[in-house]
C-alpha cells in the first residue's frame, strides 16, 4: 500500500532535523574540551551555512530538472558523510573542511523538503501542509537535543556518529518508500529576473530572521554553561523542553489559527513573539525564566516559519524549487552571519548583550515585513485568501 506523500515527506524531515539538532547541546561542550573559542565554534557553524548559500539555487535548480526524490538522497548522503567526518576530527582544520563538505551536499536536503510539500498541496491547504512538515521537524528537535546531551554524557564524539547514521536511514527511507512528487518534465520557465525581484522582501526577512534564531542556537550552550552550569545533558534536556512547545503549535495550534487569520498576521505574530523570547533569555537569571523564555521562543519560531514558506511558495508558484533554493539560500547566509556575530559577541561581552542584539535583529524582520512584504501581497494579490491586517 502506497504511503500518503505528506506522512511521506515528513519522515526525512524529522530524520534530517533531528541528525542536525544533536549538534546544539553538543558542540559548545565539544568546543572547550578541545581548548578552541567560542569565535571558533562560531566559524564552525558559518562555514557550513557558507557553503550551503553558494550550493542552495544550484540544488533547487537540480530538483526541477532531476526531480525532489533523488536531490533529497543526496542531501542526505551528503550529510550522513560531513557528521562521520566531522566525529573523527582532531584539529580546527579537520572539522573545518569537515563541515565544508557536509554544507556542500547536504543543503540539497532541506529545500527539496519544502518544494516537495509544496508540489503535493494546494495553495488553500500549503500553510497547514507546511505546519505538518514543521511538526515533524519539531519532533526532530526535540528529540536530537535529549537522545545528543545524554549520550554526549559518556563520550561527546558519539552524537555525531549517530548523525551521520540518522542521514544514511533518511537516504534508504527516501529511496524505497519516498514517491516522485513531479512528472519528470520541466516546468514552464518563468521570468526568472522578475520572478527573483518579487522574492527579495521574503529573503531579506528569512535573513534577519534566521540570524537571530541562530544566535540563539550556537551560543545557548554557552550561555547555561556560564550562567546555569549545565552539561550537555542539562542542555539537551532543556531545548528537547522547548521545542515540545513549537511542536504543539506546529501540529494542531496551527491549524485552527490558520482558518481565522491570514498567513501574514501569523508571520507577524510569531516574528514578534520570537524577539520577545531571545530579549527574555538574556535577561534570564533564574532557570524557571530560561524555560519560560525559550518557551516563548519557540512558539514563535513555530508560527512563523511555516506561514513565511508559504507565503513564499505562493510568490514562487511558478517555479518551486528555484524559489526553496533561493529561501534556503537567504537562511544560510542568516546561519553563516548569525554565529559570527553572536559567538562573537558572546565571546567579548557575554550573554546579555548578545541576546538583546539578537531580539533587536529579529525587530528588524519584523519591521522589514510590516513595511515591505504585507504591500507586497496587496500589490501582487497572490492569494485572495491571505488578508493583510
Amino acid at each position: 500500500m502506497a504511503m500518503n506523500p505528506l506522512l511521506a515527506i515528513s519522515i526525512p524531515a524529522c530524520l534530517l532535523m533531528f541528525g542536525l539538532s544533536v549538534l546544539f547541546p553538543v558542540l559548545p561542550f565539544f568546543i572547550r574540551d578541545l581548548g578552541l573559542t567560542e569565535g571558533q565554534a562560531g566559524v564552525l557553524y558559518s562555514i557550513y551555512a557558507a557553503t550551503s548559500v553558494l550550493c542552495s539555487p544550484f540544488w533547487g535548480r537540480f530538483s526541477q530538472r532531476h526531480g525532489r526524490r533523488p536531490t533529497l538522497i543526496i542531501g542526505l548522503l551528503g550529510f550522513s558523510l560531513g557528521f562521520g567526518l566531522f566525529g573523527l576530527g582532531q584539529t580546527f582544520p579537520q572539522l573545518l573542511a569537515a563541515r565544508v563538505l557536509g554544507g556542500l551536499f547536504a543543503a540539497a536536503a532541506l529545500p527539496a523538503v519544502f518544494a516537495y510539500t509544496a508540489d503535493i498541496s494546494s495553495l488553500e491547504k500549503r500553510s497547514v501542509a507546511m505546519g505538518v512538515v514543521g511538526a515533524a521537524i519539531g519532533i526532530g528537535i526535540i528529540a536530537g537535543p535529549v537522545v545528543g546531551g545524554i549520550v554526549a554524557s559518556s563520550d561527546l564524539r558519539l552524537p555525531f556518529f549517530g548523525s551521520a547514521a540518522i542521514g544514511l536511514i533518511g537516504a534508504t527511507f527516501v529511496w524505497l518508500f519516498l514517491p516522485e512528487s513531479r512528472d519528470g518534465t520541466a516546468e514552464p520557465p518563468a521570468p526568472i529576473e522578475g520572478f527573483r525581484r518579487s522574492l527579495i522582501p521574503y529573503l531579506i526577512f528569512a535573513v534577519l530572521v534566521t540570524a537571530a534564531r541562530v544566535g540563539f542556537e550556537t551560543t545557548i550552550g554557552f550561555l547555561v554553561d556560564d550562567r546555569f552550569d549545565f552539561g550537555p545533558r542539562e542542555t539537551g534536556y532543556l531545548l528537547g523542553i522547548v521545542g515540545v512547545f513549537g511542536v504543539l503549535v506546529q501540529g494542531g495550534g496551527l491549524r485552527a489559527l490558520a482558518k481565522r487569520y491570514s498567513d501574514f498576521s501569523l508571520m507577524l505574530s510569531g516574528t514578534a513573539m520570537m524577539t520577545l523570547g531571545l530579549l527574555l533569555l538574556g535577561l534570564a537569571r533564574q532557570a524557571h525564566w530560561l524555560y519560560a523564555s525559550g518557551a516563548v521562543l519557540a512558539v514563535g519560531y513555530a508560527l512563523a516559519t511555516p506561514t513565511f514558506t508559504a507565503l513564499l511558495s505562493r510568490a514562487g508558484d511558478a517555479n518551486q524549487g528555484l524559489a526553496h533554493g533561493l529561501s534556503q539560500s537567504a537562511q544560510s547566509l542568516g546561519r553563516v552571519l548569525g554565529p559570527l556575530m553572536f559567538n562573537t559577541l558572546y565571546h567579548f561581552f557575554g550573554g546579555l548583550t548578545t541576546y538583546i542584539a539578537a531580539a533587536a535583529l529579529c525587530g528588524c524582520g519584523l519591521l522589514w515585513a510590516v513595511v515591505l512584504i504585507g504591500p507586497s501581497l496587496k500589490r501582487a494579490s497572490v492569494d485572495s485568501t491571505v488578508r493583510i491586517p
